[in-house]
Formats: structure tokens, sequence, C-alpha cells
């Protein structure tokens, strides 16, 4: 079954908002919070593909708000995403409503793609380092030759400084 295009599909574009709210939120209403911004997009006929709820971060600087006549700095957010499908005419109108809410200390909303675009921790690559030859018999060394072998790269290690 075929999903239903909207009439304006080609007009339609993908837009992902990243979002700080302010840290002095209770987290009872956190989730309140992310509906209100979810009711937004879904206002302006917006569909919502992937989202991350919203986490306590530290900022790399501090962030002000003017709120109630009121100028508030932070230094810790709750960092939160949504990515979304929404037509072109109403990006605009939905960011002035985002940025007009005052638990939102900071906002950026970019077009993007619909694939996954989050970042993925790449596995440090692996020095292969030389197996021993199998052909090798195993040498047993006593505790005392061992030293003899210590003190002599120490000393050699000394008149090289």
């Amino acid at each position: 079954m075929k999903k239903e295009q909207p009439e304006n599909a080609e007009s339609m574009r993908i837009y992902e908002v990243g979002y700080s709210l302010i840290p002095t939120l209770p987290e009872e209403k956190l989730s309140e919070t992310v509906l209100g911004i979810k009711s937004a997009i879904e206002e302006k006929r917006g569909v919502l593909i992937s989202e991350d709820f919203p986490k306590m971060k530290a900022l790399a600087y501090t962030l002000s708000k003017t709120s109630a006549g009121r100028r508030e700095h932070f230094t810790h957010a709750y960092f939160g995403w949504m990515k979304f499908e929404l037509s072109r005419d109403e990006v605009t109108s939905l960011k002035e409503k985002l940025q007009n809410d005052p638990l939102i200390v900071r906002l950026i909303l970019i077009e993007t793609v619909r694939e996954n675009t989050l970042a993925t921790l790449r596995t440090p690559l692996i020095r292969k380092t030389e197996e021993p030859k199998k052909d090798m018999p195993k040498q047993e060394v006593s505790q005392e030759e061992l030293d003899k072998s210590i003190e002599k790269l120490v000393g050699d290690a000394k008149t090289e400084a």
C-alpha cells in the first residue's frame, strides 16, 4: 500500500531541529515540553521522522536567554533533536514559533536528508603484530639471566643519555 503524498509533495523538505532547553526545567515537565515542540511541527502539517529525547549536557560556552525582562545565563542545558518533513513554506513560521518559546535557550534548524545521519564511533585500527614463528622452540630463562639482561639494558640506556 502506497503512502499518500500531499498535494505539494515537491515543496516538502526534510529538516532537523536541534534545541537546548533551560536546565531549570523540572524533569517531569520535560516530556510535556518535547510534546509541545512536536505539536508545533504537526500544526504546520509536518511529519516526524526521528528524534532523540533531550539529555542534560554541559555546554561548551555560556548561553544567555532574556525572559520576562530578566537575562539568565546557562552552562548546562537539555539537548535534543527532531528530524521531520515539512513544507518549505512553513519552515520560517515554525522557526519563529520555536524561537519565541521561553523554555528553549537556543535552536538550530537545518535542511538535511532522510537517511540516518548519526555519527558513529569508529573502531580504531589495530596493527597486526608479527606472530612468533611456530617452529622456534621456547627457551627457558632463569631469573638471574633476566636480571642481568635488564641491568645491561638500563646501563646501555644511561650511557646513551
